[in-house]
């Protein structure tokens, strides 16, 4: 059964306005397993993980895989010869194709908890144990944690206490990162906090637990870790290239930025509308989903999901779900997981006004929100100089409508509403106009 839950989403960098829902899908796991991580390859082929729920429920080695974007979902369990799992549990999966993934285990019941990395061929028909990763002498304290490959061959998993394996030949060898080649941990120190991100051909990022940053930019060869600024608490980064990026805290509703790949960071003006955890919407220029912590309430949290491409400046709540960090596979297709057994897919259905988007050199026009709209919308626009502005609305023969703007505005952000009231239904174009320059976008009255 499929929950649709209805919102009406601006997000200007996907380069047009769509209708988007997130769309609740059933991946086939037990009632006692939840979706625990998720691979998105494309638009079409999606694998998710579960774990159980429950620390009395029993181990479970589950896999679901659909390559029709999530509308069938195969579901198995994972086993590979001569190799007992049954104390296991999956925590972690990548996938390169419909056929060829990794999926990463971690042993349920003793401590220090061993891990287990394995590969399939055959769209998990059979796994095959790479057995260099995670050795039985090496203990894991938490157990193993993430696990990515950057192409066929090359890859990195890593675990807590300083256990990072990386590989050149697709898993078949696995070596460990010298003790050298990243910072010292700090006391009590986590360095993996349950999300990392990617960004380019060689570079990813987790946050740890101690208010720092782990970086690297050759495939987990070397390493650095800074502190984000955001004080002693979980970290989650997000970047959108490999220079760019933003970092949240547990018990924080700041933001911070880097622009030179993690080494400095800066807090932003703008905050989080509640605690959150942030996700880079792939294909697009800037544009953040951000979710709030996973356990409903915590801490005074307000569970919920929404989208800045402004870096906070503003904000669009979407729904009130409680979501995991997204795989987006492009700018219009994404899953993320939740505190259920469901994944959630962020389904866009266009509305049929869609207008490319424009970044002109000395201004910026945003699609008007709501869209459609009846009979009252908001256009924000934002000038990179100061200079006179004019904001006017025409029907589609060319007829000067309305005249929302005609007068000198500063530098930075502008807002207004615009009530069409008096207005029939049908597509207007909003346009504006400065310096010699324009941008138009279309919009949709609805009564």
């Amino acid at each position: 059964m499929k929950t649709l839950i209805t919102m009406i989403l601006i997000m200007t960098t996907l380069g047009s306005f769509s209708l988007a829902d997130w769309e609740a899908q059933d991946v086939g796991f037990p009632e006692n397993m939840q979706v625990a991580a998720y691979s998105a390859v494309d638009e079409n082929i999606i694998w998710a993980v579960g774990g159980k729920t429950g620390l009395d429920n029993p181990p479970f080695q589950g896999i679901s895989r659909s390559t029709d974007g999530g509308g069938n979902w195969a579901f198995s369990t994972i086993n590979a010869d001569g190799l007992d799992l049954t104390e296991y549990i999956t925590v972690d999966v990548f996938a390169l194709s419909d056929s060829i993934a990794w999926a990463l285990l971690a042993n349920d019941i003793v401590v220090p908890h061993r891990g287990r990395v394995l590969k399939t061929i055959d769209a998990g028909d059979t796994w095959v144990h790479q057995s260099d990763a995670y050795p039985d002498i090496a203990g894991l304290h938490n157990g193993p944690d993430f696990i990515h490959f950057f192409d066929e061959n090359d890859g990195i998993t890593a675990g807590d206490l300083e256990e990072m394996y990386i590989t050149s030949d697709g898993g078949e060898s696995w070596s460990k990162v010298p003790d050298s080649n990243y910072p010292p941990i700090l006391d009590n120190e986590d360095p993996y906090n349950g999300s990392y991100c990617t960004a380019g051909e060689s570079s990813l990022w987790f946050g740890s637990n101690s208010g720092r940053v782990f970086g690297t930019s050759d495939r987990g060869n070397t390493w650095i870790a800074t502190d984000v600024g955001l004080g002693t608490d979980f970290i989650w980064a997000s970047f959108e290239d490999e220079m760019t990026g933003l970092a949240t805290a547990f018990m924080n509703t700041q933001v911070s930025r880097t622009t030179d790949g993690g080494a400095t960071w800066t807090i932003l003006e703008h905050q989080l509308p509640t605690n959150a955890i942030l996700s880079y919407v792939v294909g697009t220029e800037s544009t953040y989903m951000y979710g709030s912590a996973s356990i409903p309430d915590f801490l005074g949290t307000d569970p919920g999901t929404g989208f800045t491409s402004d870096y906070f400046a503003s904000t669009f709540d979407n729904t009130s779900l409680s979501l995991l960090p997204a795989r987006w596979a492009n700018a219009e297709t994404g899953w993320a997981g939740a505190m259920d057994n469901n994944i959630y897919k962020w389904v866009v259905e266009p509305t049929g006004v869609d207008e490319p988007y424009q970044r002109p050199t000395l201004m910026q026009l945003s699609q008007n929100f709501p869209n459609p709209f009846n009979p009252t919308t908001s256009i924000q626009y934002r000038l990179e100089t100061a200079g006179h502005v004019s904001l006017d609305i025409f029907n589609l023969q060319g007829a000067l409508i309305a005249s929302l703007v005609d007068s000198p505005k500063s530098e930075g952000s502008h807002r207004i509403s615009f009530d069409a009231s008096q207005m029939t239904s049908g597509t207007y174009i909003y346009r504006l106009s400065s310096k010699g320059e324009s941008i138009s976008h279309k919009m949709l009255l609805l009564k």
